[in-house]
């Protein structure tokens, strides 16, 4: 009887441990395949951090080939950008087709364009060739030699029109302001900086004009380029400044394509400063 027991007992616990046996096996099978997916991902972790490190040397080398190749503010393009205070200009210098008598404002940097026609002219004209003294002279002689000085009432009906460059190619008649909008534009698709070219709305001996002045390499000083009331072909770096020229003076505004200026009293002539009205020689 007590062999029976023994028997049965013994069975039992032959059972409960052929269990733990298979249960253990089954954690330990688990546990290797945890172990294997911890080991595959300890070496995706590591690629990683190889990944980032890369990415990281990538950064600092793309930067400093970004900053090699970004170039360096011009402590002049700072100095005249900063030296008057700037000043949203709108000025009412055109008329509607179908009336001329009504006028209307825009920005005065609208009248710096960029145009593949303009590039073109440029190029064929050989006008982007030297220095940019010798572009700038390029383009003066240009507009003087190819556009007609004309009134805007002959040329355009209106008392008062500031045509865009393609206007100017277009009727190659201007006054004053339409033939400086034009040089100023072939200055800038020459490759000429845009901070040394600036447009300028003022009085000069005669009455009010508008006229180019340019931001010479010689001294980093402005000089003027007239294309019409003042022409001459002077080389640039021969040229007077322009605070030291009798008979420009005080200027009422001014602009490049980014920035726009508000009066300047700065001229050689400002003492003789007319009213600000627009004046036909």
């Amino acid at each position: 009887m007590c062999e029976e027991i023994a028997k049965k007992v013994a069975s039992q616990y032959e059972n409960q441990i052929s269990d733990l046996r298979a249960t253990l096996a089954a954690k330990d099978a688990k546990i290797n395949v945890l172990q294997t997916e911890l080991n595959a991902l300890t070496r995706a972790y590591k690629d990683l951090e190889v990944a980032k490190t890369q990415l990281i040397e990538d950064y600092r080398k793309c930067r400093t080939m970004l900053a090699k190749l970004t170039p360096k503010k011009n402590k002049w393009e700072e100095y005249w950008n900063n030296k008057y205070p700037k000043k949203k200009i709108i000025y009412t210098g055109r008329t509607f087709p179908k009336d001329p008598k009504k006028r209307y404002g825009i920005d005065v940097r609208y009248f710096f364009t960029v145009s593949q026609p303009l590039y073109e002219l440029v190029e064929a004209n050989k006008l982007h060739q030297g220095s940019f003294d010798d572009r700038a002279l390029n383009c003066l002689k240009w507009v003087h030699k190819n556009i007609k000085y004309t009134p805007d009432k002959t040329a355009y009906g209106s008392e008062e029109y500031w045509a865009f460059p393609c206007e100017a190619l277009y009727t190659m008649r201007e006054d004053c302001d339409g033939g400086a909008i034009l040089l100023a534009n072939l200055m800038l698709h020459a490759g000429i900086p845009y901070w040394r070219i600036r447009l300028n709305a003022g009085d000069v001996e005669g009455g009010g004009h508008c006229y180019v002045t340019y931001c010479r390499e010689t001294d980093n000083q402005f000089v003027v380029l007239d294309w019409c009331y003042y022409y001459n072909d002077m080389p640039v770096s021969e040229r007077p400044l322009h605070r030291d020229e009798r008979k420009y003076y005080a200027i009422w505004f001014s602009w490049n394509q980014r920035y726009a200026f508000g009066k300047m009293n700065t001229m050689a002539g400002a003492k003789k400063t007319l009213p600000v009205v627009f004046k036909r020689k």
